[in-house]
């Protein structure tokens, strides 16, 4: 069946709409289109931002990060996705089984995954504990580990956000580990009494038509929006010619006249 475009938040400096279809054929389509893949940290923000009612609130969608469920060991949660990488044979695995990390592609892919992740596991998180927890600090934050204080206040926000929806615990999905390596996609689930804004790495329907990949992109607008907002050390950055990391992107500083940014 053909993709289909939903266009849900629009250009107040991130925009982001949905496309509905198998996994892979809706993530080339969004690709088409100038959007990216929606990483956790950034959908979560939007979610706070847009308020509980809004469509990215009330609807899951498959998110950038991945669940790999090791043999013998707690499962892990990437930033750095095998799945996206590999987004047609991943979509064609979920037909009729696992996608299995076991050529040495995609051990490659899996080992170079596991250089930024964490640990998890089934135990549900609590949401007035989000800045505690290693996994929603994870998840949630907004610069990647470079700025720990900043991603506990992300991690921080999104539970007390959650938490005045009348969620008091996000729950944590995972299937059952096997004997080799594989690749869960993070379904990132609506907020309700039931799904709680889930990690849900038991959702594997791939191929299906009727799941929603969301994609997001930053105006120029948007950026010279936020720049009131930039704190000192993202600042001196700048004034220092060094890239860094804002709401989820990352900013090259070129030469010429004023300041000029490249994502």
């Amino acid at each position: 069946m053909a993709v289909r475009r939903i266009e849900d938040i629009k250009p107040t400096g991130i925009a982001s709409d949905v496309w509905v279809g198998s996994y892979d054929e809706a993530k080339q389509e969004m690709e088409r289109c100038g959007f990216r893949e929606i990483n956790l940290a950034v959908n979560a923000k939007l979610r706070r931002e847009q308020g509980k009612g809004a469509y990215v609130s009330k609807n899951g969608n498959w998110t950038s990060a991945d669940f790999l469920i090791l043999p013998g060991k707690n499962s892990r949660l990437t930033r750095s996705s095998v799945i996206s990488a590999f987004a047609k044979q991943a979509t064609e695995a979920s037909r009729t089984g696992e996608f299995y990390l076991d050529t040495s592609e995609l051990k490659e892919a899996y080992e170079k995954a596991l250089e930024d992740s964490v640990e998890i596991d089934t135990r549900g998180i609590n949401t007035k504990k989000f800045h505690k927890s290693n996994i929603t600090i994870y998840a949630f934050g907004t610069t990647s580990g470079t700025d720990v204080e900043r991603d506990k206040d992300d991690a921080r926000f999104y539970g007390k956000f959650l938490l005045n929806a009348g969620i008091n615990e996000m729950p944590i999905i995972l299937p059952d580990s096997q004997a080799k390596p594989f690749a869960r996609k993070v379904w990132f689930r609506r907020l309700d009494d039931d799904f709680r804004s889930a990690l849900d790495g038991d959702n594997w329907d791939l191929y299906y038509g009727y799941y929603w990949v969301r994609g997001v992109r930053e105006n120029a607008e948007g950026v010279a929006k936020n720049f009131g907002s930039l704190d000192n050390r993202v600042q001196g950055a700048l004034n220092e010619g060094k890239a860094f990391e804002f709401k989820g992107i990352v900013y090259v500083p070129t030469t010429g006249k004023g300041i000029s940014l490249e994502q």
